[in-house]
C-alpha cells in the first residue's frame, strides 16, 4: 500500500487527494498538521474514515488521538485575539504546548518571545475545535482578509475557485482600499485555452460564498510565486500585483 501524506490546511484533500485516488486507487491518504516549531505531528486525520461526513472530512483529526499511535500528543487551545479562550466551532488562533516543541528561535530571542508564552507556542494559524475535539484549520492568520468589518479567510474562497473547470491553481489575498479596509483580490492560472471573466467568477462564487467573500478584482496569472516548500508566496504576489498596479 502507497502512502501520501498532505502537509497542508484540508481544504487540498479534496483538491489534491480526488487526483491521487484516481490515479493510485489503493493509496491511503493521510492529512497531517505539523509545524517545524513542533518538531511532529500536531494532529491527524485518515480521510478515508470519514467519507460519508463532509463537515469531519475537513478537520485535521483530533489531537488527542496521537496518543493511541504512541506518540507524545499536544495541547491545542484555540485563542481569541483578546487572549480569552475560543468557545466550541469559534475560529481564533490555534496554540499548541508539548513536550516536543521548540525552545526558541536560534539567536533571534525577539521572535522567541513572539511566539512562545508560557509555554504554548503560537502558531499563527486560524482554526477551531468542534464539540468532538476535532480539530479545523482555516487559514494563516497573516493571510486572513478584514472586509467590511467581517473576517474572511482566503483558504476558503481559493477552495471554491479552484473546483471552476477553467481554473488550475488559484490563490487569493487582500489589498488596501484607499480609504480603510481591504478588498478581496483572486489570482488565478487558467487551463490551456480557457478564459475567465470576473462577472463570471463570481456568479460560480454565488452558491458557496456570502457576497462579501466574493472577489472584486481578478488577475489572470501564468504561474503563481511559490515558496521552496511549494506554497503560494503570497507576500510576492502582492508585490507583483502593487507593482502592476503602479506600473
Amino acid at each position: 500500500m502507497k502512502w501520501y501524506s498532505l502537509f497542508n490546511p484540508s481544504f487540498h484533500i479534496r483538491l489534491r487527494g480526488d487526483e491521487m485516488l484516481l490515479s493510485e486507487p489503493g493509496a491511503l491518504i493521510v492529512n497531517n498538521y505539523s509545524q517545524a516549531e513542533c518538531g511532529m505531528s500536531i494532529s491527524r486525520s485518515f480521510p478515508i474514515h470519514h467519507l460519508e461526513d463532509p463537515i469531519r472530512l475537513r478537520s485535521v483529526g483530533r489531537p488527542a488521538d496521537l496518543a493511541a499511535h504512541g506518540e507524545q500528543a499536544f495541547q491545542v487551545r484555540i485563542l481569541l485575539g483578546d487572549g480569552q479562550e475560543a468557545g466550541v466551532n469559534e475560529p481564533g488562533e490555534i496554540v499548541v504546548r508539548g513536550a516536543q516543541t521548540m525552545i526558541g528561535y536560534w539567536r533571534q530571542p525577539e521572535a522567541s518571545r513572539e511566539t512562545m508564552c508560557e509555554g504554548w507556542i503560537r502558531t499563527g494559524d486560524v482554526g477551531y475545535l468542534d464539540h468532538d475535539g476535532y480539530l479545523y484549520v482555516l487559514d494563516r492568520l497573516k493571510d486572513m482578509v478584514i472586509v467590511g468589518g467581517s473576517n474572511v479567510f482566503c483558504a476558503e474562497v481559493e477552495q471554491v475557485i479552484a473546483a471552476h473547470e477553467r481554473v488550475s491553481d488559484a490563490a487569493v489575498i487582500g489589498l488596501p482600499l484607499p480609504g480603510e479596509g481591504e478588498e478581496l483580490v483572486a489570482c488565478v492560472v487558467l487551463r490551456n485555452g480557457g478564459r475567465l471573466e470576473l462577472a463570471q467568477l463570481r456568479a460560480f462564487c454565488e452558491p458557496s460564498l456570502a457576497r462579501y467573500k466574493w472577489p472584486t478584482q481578478l488577475f489572470i496569472l501564468d504561474t503563481l510565486p511559490r515558496t521552496a516548500v511549494d506554497k503560494v508566496d503570497k507576500k510576492s504576489l502582492r508585490k507583483q500585483l502593487s507593482l502592476s498596479a503602479k506600473g
